[in-house]
């Protein structure tokens, strides 16, 4: 095994070996870049048939026997990821508390030449973000570059030093003021009865897409930075399986190398698909990944995955980690 591939399996049994981590901090170039940017078995010929006049089911080739169907449409996808989060338990954060994400990402880096591309490649990094859940405290966000992949096309990659690094989250808003966007605090004010969430969702938009891609981003973006409270999780799920053009992709890996089933909508100018993607027999949502559909100069052919995350655990803390340099010296300007 060549040095690099143990670098990342010794980083992620570092990580599955963790008690109780966190995801994936929305950093500036995701943010700027989405801006611009089970398999079920029916041993009824009935049930098949009934599933699929009900829009939920579609028989794709492929299957392992003939008692053996896939399930792959969006609806079936969307609701099953549905009902898994209403049942799933968590605990219930308090004001004072963290929302401890632990993830895996991978993230182009273009390195510009006046106004192309000259060369680009891909930085694996594991990621810890603790978001204060009123947003009162400042948070704090812990970064670990394992390495950097060349990608074939380009040139190479990085020549900066691999390694952590801490950077502290800012605290926002005021004892008195409404609870900032999107912490948890602010979660908890939202509607969970899918057909008002989507109407608070698209008059909400949180950044300049279309309205029906602002909203997929929207509801990615939050699915994968923040604990959302279960009934809230079901409700997205829902409110997305209503946005149109998204397509079900049977076989694809997150970047922590787990294979799943994703639901995909096309999105900047039809260049890129968004993708969330799900475990094929629970349908817990692993991470996501954006991926071109056409030829983009110095980012690559189509296919070329040029993000991905993959979430290893939420969960809630109540202290920031002692260790940490620096993650106290941040404060809010009320």
């Amino acid at each position: 095994m060549s040095n690099p591939d143990q670098q990342i399996k010794t980083a992620l049994q570092d990580l599955a070996d963790e008690a109780g981590p966190p995801r994936i901090e929305v950093d500036d170039a995701w943010r700027t870049g989405r801006r611009r940017t089970r398999f079920a078995t029916i041993t009824s010929a009935v049930a098949v048939a009934t599933a699929i006049s009900a829009g939920l089911l579609t028989v794709l080739p492929g299957a392992r026997n003939a008692h053996e169907h896939t399930i792959r449409t969006v609806a079936y996808v969307l609701d099953r990821a549905a009902r898994t989060a209403g049942r799933s338990g968590q605990p219930l954060p308090h004001s004072g508390q963290y929302i401890a994400v632990t993830s895996l990402a991978r993230s182009m880096t273009e390195e510009m030449s006046g106004s192309q591309a000259a060369r680009a490649w891909l930085t694996l990094e594991r990621r810890k973000i603790w978001w204060s859940v009123s947003n009162r405290k400042p948070g704090l966000g812990w970064y670990d570059a394992v390495r950097n992949d060349r990608l074939p096309w380009s040139g190479p990659g990085a020549t900066t030093p691999l390694g952590v690094s801490w950077l502290p989250i800012p605290a926002q808003g005021c004892a008195d003021a409404p609870p900032v966007r999107f912490t948890y605090q602010f979660l908890t004010t939202l509607p969970t009865e899918p057909a008002k969430l989507r109407a608070w969702i698209y008059s909400h938009k949180d950044g300049g897409q279309s309205a029906d891609d602002q909203a997929w981003t929207d509801i990615s973006d939050l699915l994968g930075t923040m604990l959302t409270p279960p009934r809230l999780t079901a409700a997205l799920f829902r409110v997305a399986a209503t946005i149109p053009g998204a397509t079900v992709v049977p076989h694809v890996t997150d970047a922590a190398g787990r294979s799943g089933v994703a639901v995909a909508r096309v999105i900047q100018g039809a260049t890129q698909n968004d993708e969330l993607i799900f475990n094929t027999s629970t349908y817990r949502l692993l991470g996501g990944r954006t991926e071109l559909n056409v030829s983009e100069p110095g980012l690559g052919p189509p296919g070329t995955v040029i993000q991905a995350w993959a979430l290893l655990h939420k969960t809630v803390v109540s202290h920031l980690p002692r260790h940490a340099h620096g993650h106290g010296r941040t404060a809010s300007h009320c």
